[in-house]
C-alpha cells in the first residue's frame, strides 16, 4: 500500500467577517503558497492591479 502525500489546506480570509476568500492545497505552506492565496482573494474581489498589470 502506498501512502499518499499529505498536503495543506491554505485558507485566505477576514478574521472579524469570517468571510473566505481563497482555499486550495498545497505540497508545503509558505511564502509561495500564502501569496497565491492572496493573489487570489485580489482577483476574486476585481481590486486594481496596482502593479503594473493591465487595468
Amino acid at each position: 500500500m502506498v501512502a499518499e502525500p499529505w498536503h495543506d489546506l491554505i485558507v485566505t480570509m477576514d478574521d472579524v467577517t469570517e468571510e473566505m476568500y481563497s482555499m486550495f492545497l498545497a505540497e508545503e505552506e509558505g511564502a509561495a503558497s500564502n501569496f497565491a492565496g492572496m493573489r487570489e482573494a485580489i482577483e476574486s474581489r476585481e481590486l486594481p492591479d496596482i502593479y503594473g498589470g493591465s487595468s
